[in-house]
């Protein structure tokens, strides 16, 4: 985490009445250009006085530099006077900004700065994606919002952490991806080509995710997880040159939890977890799934393996897909699936699915 240590200079203040609102009577603005060839770009607060938003999109002109508007409303004409908000350099090449207020509450908020951070990522001369090697934040009570960015901005590595908070991406491209939250939503369209993990606690996480997979040595790897409320995922699988290899685990408890792996590549191998407690788990396989799975539920609820026979051979070969399944005790399904004639290069993966006292269900 940054300090205000971490400062090399802090902002030039514009003050500008006839922006405030009447229940936040002062407002000021300012600006930082920020190298877009940046080793990292950071954004981080720290202390108890800053909230806001900060959303993220992509310029329309070329340039090297990447710029952040800064505005601000407060309710007490001293408030601003007593942060620290600051171009940050750590460190050769790692640039960003800070926002540092006092880490006490002040009882009659009077005090707090409410902020809306934008930062412009430009173009290329040549109208080529945009390469970010690594974007992190860590800003506390700070709304996420990332334009649609996938066609244009790639990110090596993105890291965003907010408490109390949600994260929306209209489309996001990355290698590798950290995006968390507690007590806000995740929700939006998701690229990556290594990993992703996206986590909240105590809110929903609705999303889309789109896996490319480059080494069937080296798995894709996506991560979700909430708790006290619903996860729903629609994530295709994709390869470049190989058959692909993806591990897909998802996990909540007190909401329901529904995935449906909407495409993979033929001979790929998925592995996949889903877990919920106290409410429905629902999987829906892709075609080109084949391997074992197990269903895992109290002794009560239901456990089922719905086979609706109209998944096209992804060969194209009109082969016959094969599912069998029993149950091992009152509380368990185990079986396997796969394509008949078996191809050389199948793959054997796994799904295990698990709830207590509401019904699981595995669809093929």
């Amino acid at each position: 985490m940054a300090e205000p240590s971490d400062c090399s200079d802090t902002v030039n203040w514009t003050y500008d009445a006839a922006q405030a609102e009447w229940d936040w009577p002062y407002h000021a603005h300012a600006s930082l250009s920020l190298p877009v060839d940046a080793e990292e770009l950071l954004f981080n607060t720290d202390g108890a006085l800053a909230h806001g938003t900060i959303e993220v999109s992509q310029s329309q002109h070329a340039g090297k530099d990447v710029l952040v508007d800064i505005d601000v409303a407060y309710r007490l004409e001293d408030a601003l006077d007593a942060a620290t908000v600051c171009h940050l350099h750590p460190s050769d090449n790692k640039h960003g900004l800070g926002i540092f207020t006092d880490r006490h509450q002040h009882r009659d908020f009077k005090h707090q700065l409410r902020f809306h951070i934008h930062v412009s990522i430009p173009a290329t001369e040549n109208g080529a994606p945009r390469t970010i090697n690594a974007f992190n934040t860590r800003m506390h009570i700070f709304t996420h919002h990332l334009h649609e960015l996938a066609d244009t901005v790639v990110f090596n590595s993105i890291d965003l952490s907010t408490t109390n908070a949600g994260i929306r991406a209209d489309s996001l491209k990355t290698v590798s991806g950290k995006i968390r939250s507690s007590n806000g939503k995740i929700e939006g369209t998701f690229n990556a080509s290594s990993s992703l993990e996206l986590v909240t606690s105590n809110a929903p996480v609705h999303i889309t995710a789109n896996l490319l997979n480059k080494d069937k040595d080296a798995a894709t790897l996506l991560t979700l997880a909430t708790s006290n409320a619903d996860i729903h995922a629609d994530i295709g699988l994709f390869a470049d040159s190989v058959d692909g290899a993806y591990r897909v685990d998802t996990r909540t408890s007190n909401g329901p939890a529904t995935v449906a792996v909407t495409s993979a590549p033929a001979n790929s191998l998925l592995n996949a977890s889903t877990e919920s407690s106290n409410a429905p788990v629902v999987f829906k396989a892709p075609a080109a799934f084949e391997g074992t799975f197990e269903l895992l539920s109290s002794s009560f609820a239901a456990r089922k393996v719905e086979d609706h026979q109209t998944a096209k051979d992804p060969l194209g070969k009109d082969r016959k897909r094969n599912v069998q399944f029993r149950n091992v005790n009152r509380a368990a399904v185990r079986g396997e699936v796969g394509w008949e004639p078996k191809h050389k290069k199948a793959k054997n993966g796994q799904l295990a699915l698990k709830s207590s006292n509401s019904p699981v269900t595995l669809i093929f």
